[in-house]
């Protein structure tokens, strides 16, 4: 991408997450959370999301809602650079 001028897409990146409908209950949120942390920090399943490329990433609601608003800025800046 560099060589078609957007140098800086290496920034952008894959990742998943969950979501759900909006007004989703706290505790809901909160549960499915804890959920998701068990399954990452399980050695076998941490395994295979590293064996598609992924870095399993346990973490808060909160740190997700962030990670996620972090990266539509990136990707907003390297529309604009793709455009121009």
């Amino acid at each position: 991408m560099a060589e078609a001028g957007v140098p800086d897409m290496a920034k952008a990146q894959n990742w998943w997450a969950i979501f759900g409908p909006a007004g989703l209950p706290a505790d809901i949120k909160a549960k499915m959370n804890a959920a998701i942390n068990a399954a990452l920090k399980d050695p076998e399943f941490a395994t295979l999301i590293e064996k598609s490329g992924a870095t399993p990433s346990p973490g808060t609601v909160e740190q997700s809602v962030e990670a996620l608003r972090q990266e539509v800025v990136e990707v907003d800046k390297l529309a604009k650079t793709i455009k121009e």
